[in-house]
């Protein structure tokens, strides 16, 4: 069961294991000493009111042999929780405590064979009750401990169930009949109770884990980003004292830009992954095409750092979605050879089974310990860069590759260990090779189409964003309107021609850029305007509205070559 939660919140299994088993033994330990208290003062109305009834050598030594166990089980709970300062049910103090608890079971089950129900009525009814308040009790430690309940109350109301069909002194099928059905009752609620107690206490885990990480995420996001802004204004500052070498600096201007642009990208990935906004084709992919494009991405920066790079020749396929798994590999050989000093990046592809192949990377780098095991998957961790030397990347690559394997449904196994190496795996299902193998679709062919003489519309309520779109667009050839708000949309109706295209913020002064481009249309009276929504907004909602209205988002800041593409994709679409 901690395994199923843990893997649907996100959780590592050995932080779910320890967390749980922290959180049950204090609730345990909370509530275990009333436990005993209370049936302490069972055990002795009942030997007082069968004192007159049953043999008192018999209640004399039911007596004692109850208070011993409760003793007993008294002074095991003080000793391990108090003494020796434990914190979790281990299996030691839990296999002498169910002993205990399953000896206090029998002796409440034995009284049943010592009263006559038909000759001491009230007596009987007092004993039966007194047994369905202990069991109803114990359904307070059962909700955390589901094997306390088990042993104690099941096996009591069980030896009760026997003395009712054996005869007390005659068979009471009815009673018998009762007794099964209340132990039935009680162990659905037990059970009920325990799992909504464990969900509720990984949701508070969760909560304290996201706080925790968003304020990680935060704290190293700002970090990260003040430093190429920090930058890029040092550098504009040398600009504008005149500094005899402009073309160094906007050399430097360039880098530093392209630093922010991969920050901000690696975030809004993440952003967009945790939206589930990510549409994900599940197909026949052929792995060889995927590493001959990896290999070819990559094979620059291995040769700069003088490391090997291994991408090998398959014939396997896989069933995956093609974008996604060629990023969550790219990552990993990225990661690899970034924390690799010497040596090789090698990728292998390994039938697993009948049904699932394998495909790791392999470095001969820093390796990761145990401990940090459980934390690269986080955002901005990274093992070995306290500086946050931006060479190492930003922390958000195993991140994003943990988000893809969660949406494609795919295990990702690690094997390292401090100076010798790490070992990613992805395990995909195996897949034949069609009869026919797909064809590029026409968004996925390359489109050079001439931007000349195409009306675009650009809405935008920043004033510098605004004229340096217009303008990158003008340099396209492109004729291009622009507009403000909702306000100057209207006038440009009456006054402009049908743009072609439109190019929205999302967040405009007086309406969202959803709502401008369906006013738009209704103005034109169309349905439909080639359009795209540029925002710096990463919400999960705003991601999530955009894609339900059907245009295409870009994210804030877009690189030219990027939004060339689109907008010629969209114009091909329509």
């Amino acid at each position: 069961m901690y395994k199923d939660a843990a893997q649907s919140l996100g959780f590592h299994q050995v932080e779910v294991n320890n967390f749980i088993e922290r959180e049950k033994a204090q609730r345990v330990v909370a509530i275990h000493k009333q436990t005993l208290m209370m049936q302490a003062i069972f055990i002795i109305a009942c030997a007082w009111v069968f004192a007159d009834v049953v043999d008192r050598g018999i209640i004399l030594i039911w007596l004692s042999l109850q208070f011993l166990v409760l003793s007993m089980r008294f002074a095991l709970t003080h000793w391990y929780f108090q003494i020796k300062g434990s914190t979790v049910l281990n299996k030691t103090f839990t296999t002498l405590s169910l002993c205990l608890c399953f000896i206090n079971s029998l002796l409440w089950g034995a009284s049943a064979f010592y009263l006559d129900f038909q000759q001491y009525p009230q007596e009987s009814v007092f004993l039966i009750t007194i047994n369905l308040g202990i069991g109803i009790g114990s359904t307070g430690i059962g909700g955390y401990w589901l094997s306390y309940f088990l042993t104690y109350t099941v096996t009591f109301m069980t030896v009760f169930m026997v003395a009712f069909l054996v005869g007390v002194p005659e068979p009471n099928f009815l009673l018998a009949a009762i007794f099964l059905a209340f132990t039935l009752y009680l162990s659905k609620v037990v059970y009920v109770a325990y799992k909504g107690n464990i969900q509720n206490l990984l949701l508070r885990k969760q909560n304290e884990v996201l706080a925790k990480s968003r304020t990680d995420f935060l704290a190293a996001a700002s970090h990260d980003l003040r430093q190429p802004l920090q930058a890029l204004n040092l550098f504009l500052s040398a600009l504008n004292n005149g500094s005899s070498d402009n073309t160094q600096i906007l050399k430097q201007l360039k880098s530093s830009t392209h630093s922010l642009n991969a920050l901000l990208n690696h975030m809004l990935d993440v952003s967009a992954l945790d939206a589930d906004s990510v549409e994900i084709n599940i197909q026949p992919i052929a792995i060889d095409n995927i590493l001959d494009e990896l290999k070819e991405r990559f094979s620059h920066a291995a040769e700069k750092k003088n490391i090997e790079l291994v991408i090998p020749k398959t014939k396997d396929w896989v069933c995956a979605d093609k974008v996604l798994l060629e990023r969550a590999l790219a990552n990993l050989i990225d990661n690899a050879i970034k924390y690799t000093v010497e040596g090789q990046v090698a990728v292998s592809v390994d039938e697993q089974s009948e049904q699932a192949i394998s495909i790791s990377v392999r470095d001969s780098g820093i390796g990761i310990s145990d401990e940090q095991q459980q934390h690269i998957f986080d955002e901005f961790y990274q093992v070995g860069n306290k500086e946050r030397n931006s060479e190492h990347g930003v922390g958000l690559g195993l991140s994003i590759v943990k988000r893809i394997c969660l949406l494609m449904n795919i295990n990702i196994l690690v094997d390292s260990h401090p100076e010798s190496g790490s070992l990613f795996s992805l395990v995909l299902p195996k897949a034949d090779k069609p009869a026919t193998a797909p064809q590029p679709t026409q968004q996925e062919k390359l489109f050079d189409s001439d931007l000349n003489n195409i009306c675009a519309l650009v809405i935008e309520d920043n004033k510098n964003v605004r004229e340096a779109l217009c303008s990158q667009l003008a340099l396209w050839g492109m004729e291009v309107l622009a507009a403000e708000s909702e306000a100057d949309i209207g006038k440009l109706v009456i006054e402009a021609p049908k743009p072609d295209i439109v190019l929205s913020d999302y967040r405009l002064v007086d309406c969202t850029g959803v709502e401008a481009i369906e006013n738009l249309q209704a103005l034109y009276g169309t349905t439909h305007i080639p359009s795209i929504i540029i925002s710096g907004d990463t919400a999960p909602e705003v991601i999530d509205q955009v894609k339900a209205s059907g245009y295409t988002l870009l994210h804030k800041p877009v690189k030219p070559a990027q939004l060339r593409a689109v907008i010629q994709r969209k114009l091909f679409q329509s």
